[in-house]
């Protein structure tokens, strides 16, 4: 009796150190969260979409305020192009693109507020960017056409 007793108690202790270690297992999977990437390129999209928003709404009244988005997100974009990130190679001309159209952005704010030496700074940092991606017309008229502003949308 006690030895068949013994082996019950043994059988639920191991079973017991097998569920907790199997929801420990579990707990560490699930919170160990997504990977450097995939929360790199979630606050690049946020970033972009937001400083896109913000130049797209620009005006003399805020003007700072959409320097100051696409600024942030310029480095943003720059860190994940560093030799060191660990940002997939092949991902990184995205990145350079949209570091591109940024200091696009960036030139025409710089433009509208007056400021002719920063403007054309990013313009020519824009299109060296756009030429070693393969762009065959980076003059200047043609890269302010692709970043033109869009209309606000409409409420209905």
């Amino acid at each position: 009796m006690k030895r068949a007793f013994l082996n019950i108690a043994l059988v639920l202790c191991g079973a017991v150190i097998a569920m907790l270690a199997g929801e420990g297992y579990l707990a560490a999977r699930l919170f160990q969260g997504p990977s450097y990437e995939a929360r790199y390129f979630a606050i690049a999209g946020i970033g972009w979409g937001i400083s896109e928003n913000d130049f797209d709404q620009s005006s003399n009244s805020n003007f700072k305020e959409a320097q100051a988005s696409l600024t942030r997100v310029l480095g943003v974009y720059e860190q994940g192009i560093r030799e060191e990130s660990p940002v997939d190679p092949t991902m990184k001309k995205a990145l350079r693109l949209q570091i591109a159209l940024t200091r696009a952005r960036l030139s025409v704010l710089a433009s509208e507020a007056g400021e002719a030496g920063p403007a054309k700074q990013y313009m020519a940092a824009a299109q060296a960017d756009l030429q070693a991606l393969g762009w065959i017309d980076t003059s200047e008229a043609h890269v302010r056409k692709v970043i033109e502003r869009k209309p606000p949308a409409r409420k209905s």
